[in-house]
């Protein structure tokens, strides 16, 4: 579906994604995705594999292939819930940016933005050392087979 706003049609592209499903949409994509925007993405640990899985995907690029990064909106819903172990299994790593950081500036008061909520940006990328690691072992498997 092209995006119309702001003349943009022929540089952005907003596909709709079931995470973890490796339909045409998202085959199609892998490689020539520069940045993934999120919102609310994080609401319930029960998707967090699926989700970690197509981020790896969509993020993955060739060696020298440049960089590709997600953005995602995200409200802290519980302090059990962590993204730690998704991310190591699917060569991902991330950090958080909270308003402060991300409303420097713009004159917007973080009180204004996120009410009593917890919200950052949590912005995240390849770890391309895991995934390398992770290469070299599937590698070593199909030796062994």
């Amino acid at each position: 579906m092209p995006h119309r706003l702001n003349s943009l049609e022929d540089r952005v592209e907003v596909v709709g994604i079931t995470w973890g499903a490796y339909e045409p949409d998202l085959l199609r994509l892998r490689g020539r995705v520069d940045l993934v925007i999120g919102s609310d993405l994080f609401f319930d640990p029960s998707v967090f594999d699926p989700l970690c899985c197509t981020l790896s995907f969509l993020l993955d690029r060739p060696p020298g292939g440049g960089s590709a990064k997600a953005l995602v909106a995200v409200q802290d819903r519980s302090g059990d819930w962590s993204l730690g172990e998704h991310f190591a299994r699917w060569g991902l790593r991330g950090r958080a940016i909270h308003p402060r950081e991300f409303l420097r500036g713009t004159g917007i008061q973080e009180g204004d933005l996120i009410g009593r909520h917890t919200i950052f940006i949590l912005e995240i990328w390849p770890d391309k050392q895991r995934q390398q690691q992770q290469q070299q072992q599937q590698q070593q498997q199909q030796h062994r087979d």
